[in-house]
């Protein structure tokens, strides 16, 4: 179902069903999400569960996963909602910054092409001023960072053979040491990098698509169901918590 059409949910089923499948990870899951920096899940109003805004831009509709999908997005602490990007992105507005010298960025999202290509999830405007930037793009899915005492720190994993059409949680994280990039809870690509405290800027916080310069490019055709940001480095076992099941 998308948001324009009106029908009954069946949630307090699916809510009994998802119980079966994993009580102690909704719990975990919870107490790790309320203390995000900010987060973002949908329903059929659009953003849910986050003091602050998100606003579709664009080709974009929110859709209510039904059966073993919904069931599993509310297992894992879902809302059984997703957005559907079809040209569109999601915009946060240029007032949330990562500080300091640590941070965790957090994007679960499916591109049924299976092509992967776009910007995912980032604070960016140039490769000087980039807060952060989780981005796919020539085969590649990777993050960068930029700090005041170096310049800017990238890390990547290729693609092909990973990602294809599937649900995914991408997770970018820097300790102040290195910057290390996870898909569904495993460790796939790292790089030393002790760049201080993040480059703080006024660019647009967007969610499929990316910001140059103050302008909207590379939009990122695919679904998302949860973003979130920390000004920490979640723990290795707090990065498997987000991937119960995928």
């Amino acid at each position: 179902m998308v948001a324009s059409v009106t029908a009954k949910s069946a949630l307090p089923a699916v809510l009994l069903l998802a119980a079966l499948f994993s009580n102690c990870s909704v719990a975990a899951g919870a107490d790790l999400r309320g203390d995000a920096l900010a987060r973002w899940t949908f329903a059929s109003s659009g953003v849910v569960d986050s003091n602050n805004a998100l606003e579709p831009v664009g080709k974009v509709e929110f859709v209510d996963l039904t059966g073993e999908e919904k069931a599993a997005s509310v297992a894992r602490g879902g809302t059984g909602w997703i957005a559907r990007l079809e040209g569109g992105h999601l915009d946060a507005g240029p007032h949330l910054n990562l500080t300091g010298d640590a941070a965790t960025v957090y994007l679960r999202a499916r591109d049924t092409s299976g092509s992967w290509e776009g910007g995912l999830f980032n604070k960016r405007g140039s490769h000087e001023i980039t807060n952060f930037n989780l981005f796919a793009a020539d085969g590649r899915i990777g993050g960068e960072f930029h700090g005041e005492a170096l310049a800017l720190g990238s890390v990547a994993f290729p693609s092909q053979g990973t990602m294809g059409s599937d649900w995914h949680d991408l997770v970018l994280r820097y300790d102040g040491q290195a910057i290390e990039i996870f898909c569904d809870g495993s460790r796939l690509a790292a790089v030393p990098w002790a760049g201080g405290k993040l480059t703080q800027n006024d660019e647009r916080l967007l969610i499929g698509a990316e910001s140059v310069g103050g302008a909207v490019a590379r939009p990122f055709k695919g679904e998302v169901e949860e973003a979130a940001i920390w000004s920490r480095a979640l723990t290795d076992e707090e990065i498997a918590a987000l991937s119960p099941s995928r």
